[in-house]
């Protein structure tokens, strides 16, 4: 089959990706319904520290009147709490995310020392 066939027939939605991808060959092994099963969507579009902090999930979404009905401290304070973001409509349909900091593991103290002199040590001349 040539580019323009596979061209006119995927124009006219005959044939999903996977099966032009499969006809020309790059890619073998795909499932049927890749380009229609929504279990292949998640986290489509998202990259991968997103997906790896949790975030194929979407965000809760508020409009500024839900937002004026409370305080700033509330609001900051439910995404911490939750630690999931928070997206915010603005009146010109323009969006602002709020999303907290992931919160840090402490680092673990290890025993042992560091004997005087190391640095001489190392950076001796010799």
């Amino acid at each position: 089959m040539d580019a323009e066939t596979v061209q006119k027939e995927n124009t006219f939605g005959v044939k999903s990706a996977a099966e032009v991808i499969a006809e020309i060959g790059f890619v073998e092994g795909l499932p049927s319904d890749l380009s229609t099963n929504p279990k292949y969507m998640e986290g489509f579009g998202r990259g991968k520290i997103e997906l790896e902090a949790g975030g194929n999930k979407m965000p809760k979404t508020l409009t500024m009147d839900e937002v004026k009905a409370r305080t700033i401290e509330e609001l900051l304070q439910e995404v911490d709490d939750t630690q999931e973001p928070v997206r915010v409509v603005l009146t010109k349909g323009h969006e602002i995310d709020i999303t907290p900091a992931p919160k840090l593991k402490p680092m673990i103290r290890l025993e042992g020392y560091i004997p005087d002199g190391w640095k001489d040590a190392i950076y001796s001349q010799e």
